[in-house]
């Protein structure tokens, strides 16, 4: 089937429509921070990216074949527009957004990437894997990498702190935890024991999401359990917990928004309400700033 795009393009920010063609579920779009440059990826085909302005295909972006193929699981723009991370069967190739060219390679031995995840400053790359780990790499440097964590389960997502020191992990396997970039495991947030496979509770306990906050003092952790939790970064302490929703809502069949720090200085926490509500709110009071209807 084919698929479309609705994007803000140029100064003027309207509306325009790509003709974005796939054979395949779209599961995700990126555009670059100047609105210029789009990033498509769906299941099966290479990701491909776009030039928003002229709506003309400018690449596309099929790595290197590995041990089991080259289907990119994962495909992400780093946020200052320079870089694109792809993880696929065994690789991890990190490509110049402009160019299209390949400029570094990672061959996985173990582990397999599943999920790619960039900095807030672009500085580093992070690669989730199906075994439990997170791979900490220098932007453009991919094979440089220095393994986190031991999960029971796959993790899900990651994030680094803004000096580069510390990550946190979310896995499937109910935990999250807190390590310094050099190895030392600092805290595991609430859950202290991974749950098994065959648990009837692991359905309801996958946790889906992890971010810091602006300044690094707070995480946030979205679980299936239906809520999102805030820790204290320091003493991995549940300072809060609220409601959050992440599944399936009516003909929308890939709603997977965790909770996320938001707002002009990262002051704001965005949940998203069952009935269709997003509610923001303060972060150091956790007092509500304000309700916004949605379709999530």
């Amino acid at each position: 089937p084919a698929s479309g795009s609705a994007v803000p393009a140029g100064p003027e920010r309207q509306m325009r429509l790509l003709p974005i063609q796939t054979t395949a579920n779209l599961l995700d779009i990126q555009q670059s921070p100047d609105g210029r440059r789009l990033l498509a990826h769906d299941w099966i085909n290479p990701p491909k990216l776009w030039d928003a302005e002229r709506m003309l295909l400018l690449a596309e972006l099929e790595p290197p074949t590995g041990r089991e193929g080259n289907t990119v699981s994962s495909a992400r723009m780093s946020p200052d527009g320079k870089l694109i991370a792809t993880a696929s069967m065994g690789r991890v190739v990190v490509w110049d957004a402009a160019s299209a060219r390949m400029i570094g390679v990672r061959a996985e031995e173990v582990s397999q990437a599943t999920t790619i995840i960039w900095s807030r400053d672009s500085r580093w790359l992070l690669s989730c894997t199906r075994d439990g780990r997170v791979g900490v790499s220098p932007a453009k440097e991919p094979a440089k990498v220095t393994w986190l964590g031991r999960h029971s389960m796959i993790v899900r997502q990651a994030d680094i702190s803004k000096d580069g020191s510390l990550v946190v992990m979310s896995s499937r396997d109910g935990t999250a935890t807190l390590w310094k970039v050099t190895g030392e495991l600092i805290a595991s947030l609430g859950r202290q024991e991974p749950l098994r496979e065959s648990d009837p509770e692991l359905p309801k306990n996958d946790l889906k999401a992890v971010s810091f906050s602006s300044d690094d003092s707070q995480i946030l952790v979205s679980s299936t359990d239906g809520f999102a939790r805030v820790y204290d970064a320091k003493s991995g302490r549940e300072v809060f917990k609220h409601s959050h929703v992440i599944g399936y809502r009516g003909i929308l069949t890939n709603v997977q928004m965790g909770a996320r720090f938001c707002g002009p200085k990262g002051e704001w926490i965005l949940f998203a309400e069952d009935d269709g509500t997003m509610k923001l709110v303060d972060r150091k009071t956790f007092q509500p700033v304000r309700d916004r209807k949605s379709v999530v």
